[in-house]
């Protein structure tokens, strides 16, 4: 006998209905305003933790330039300094009380380290030219290298032992090199991204991409999911690149995160939602958890949003492996208010979990967050400002465990949210019917056909021996 997981939500058959059918002494915590630990004038490179230290690089320079990394100890609100000076510290990565980061000056370009309870600083790997994007978990720190011929390698290191630099992969040069390359590390496993781009005739633009496991300790790999999509090249009168429009396929996702063996990312097919994936790398069983309109859904023919919920596509997804964290932005006739979203992989129950401010731009909430060790870290563009403003980035902090309660019930009432085309909310059970569920609700006979919503979506096994 097989049982495979399958979402579901309970309806209630009975039209009217006055009061909530769930026990009125069961409540789900208000999404909460987490702990502000501190602001950055402009934040870029990396927002990261383990749970004790938060590690962040930021500039003074709106234009985005010579960036430093600082640090916040969460057991005493120390804020201090972790790499500073002439030239960049950009990208830093922290994991069991040692930050990693690269340094980009006119001597050197190099992968340096600190050890944070002694703030004792030394280097990882040296060179004059080409190393960026370090990541550390465990006892491995890995980082993209550029050599002197301009070959593109991953390499690793491990930091117990401090043996020889090793090359774990090498990317194809010249024009058939990729594109966008991205990685997470989790122990000694690396996430690896890459896409490639290439002009397939004079009106076809494709992007393949791919995720692969790298394995430190084994040296083996293997491919978890690959994509490709195609676009409409469309050229001007004096023959430069004007537009690519989506024409078929997967476009490449702009965020995932990795955990354990879980990874998250995100799914366009232009033929269908944007969704959120959530996939085990070592079984291979792959669970769609949020369904969300289009970019293409997002404008009217005038250039200006359209009301609804989306879910933001940038460098807002987190997960500890178990819970998956992203943000969902709402449009409204004035602001845009954000709330970031959670999922229970085990439970299969989702739930709102931090309700921000709203905003008066779209999309100037301009979220990144990081999930480890029980602690979720993110970063929310101030009130009311648009991106690129003089006004500081906030840094949040949350315990996970204050954030989701222990044991999930769908049954339990959630706190309510103004209606909008993807997205109702019913105050006589305290449920909400989105998307994919409210499409098939209003298309198939609406409340005399099958009534208030009992729960929030969730999974559960369904019996299919005859499979």
């Amino acid at each position: 006998m097989r049982y495979w997981k399958s979402l579901v939500l309970l309806l209630l058959t009975v039209p009217l209905l006055a009061t909530s059918q769930v026990d009125a002494q069961q409540t789900v915590t208000e999404p909460t305003e987490a702990t502000l630990i501190g602001t950055s004038p402009y934040l870029g490179g990396g927002l990261t933790t383990d749970g004790r230290w938060v590690v962040y690089s930021g500039s003074a320079d709106l234009n985005g330039r010579d960036f430093d990394v600082f640090g916040i100890d969460l057991a005493t609100g120390e804020e201090f300094d972790i790499a500073t000076g002439p030239g960049s510290q950009s990208s830093p990565n922290v994991d069991g009380d040692y930050v990693v980061w690269y340094v980009l000056t006119d001597e050197r370009q190099a992968i340096d380290a600190m050890y944070l309870p002694t703030r004792e600083v030394f280097t990882v790997s040296a060179a004059q030219y080409g190393n960026y994007d370090p990541k550390i978990s465990g006892d491995w720190v890995i980082w993209q290298h550029y050599s002197d011929d301009r070959v593109k390698s991953l390499l690793a290191r491990n930091m117990r032992t401090m043996e020889p630099v090793q090359q774990i992969h090498t990317f194809p040069g010249g024009d058939n090199e990729p594109s966008r390359i991205f990685t997470r590390l989790d122990d000694g496993r690396v996430l690896l991204y890459e896409v490639y781009d290439f002009l397939l005739d004079p009106n076809t633009w494709v992007d393949d991409w791919r995720m692969s496991i790298f394995d430190l300790t084994t040296g083996g790999s293997r491919a978890v999911v690959a994509g490709q999509a195609l676009y409409d090249y469309l050229v001007d009168d004096n023959g430069h690149e004007a537009s690519l429009i989506v024409r078929e396929g997967t476009v490449p996702p702009n965020g995932f995160a990795f955990a354990d063996s879980t990874l998250v990312y995100q799914e366009w097919r232009i033929d269908g939602d944007l969704t959120l994936i959530a996939q085990d790398v070592d079984t291979g069983e792959r669970r769609e958890i949020a369904w969300y309109p289009t970019p293409f859904d997002q404008y009217d023919e005038f250039g200006s949003p359209v009301p609804g919920i989306y879910m933001d596509r940038w460098n807002a997804l987190a997960t500890d492996g178990r819970l998956v964290f992203w943000v969902e932005h709402e449009v409204r006739d004035f602001g845009y208010p954000s709330t970031i979203q959670g999922f229970d992989l085990e439970s299969g129950v989702q739930m709102a979990v931090v309700q921000e401010r709203e905003a008066m731009y779209w999309p100037d909430s301009f979220f990144i967050m990081e999930a480890s060790n029980e602690m979720l870290v993110w970063a929310y563009h101030g009130e009311l400002a648009p991106r690129y403003s003089d006004i500081a980035v906030e840094l949040h902090a949350a315990q996970i465990a204050d954030l989701v309660p222990e044991h999930v019930n769908p049954a339990l009432p959630v706190p309510p949210r103004v209606d909008a085309p993807t997205l109702r909310y019913f105050a006589e059970t305290g449920h909400i019917l989105r998307h994919r569920f409210l499409e098939f609700w209003e298309l198939n006979g609406g409340l005399p056909v099958f009534g208030f919503p009992l729960t929030e979506k969730f999974w559960e096994a369904s019996d299919a021996s005859d499979t």
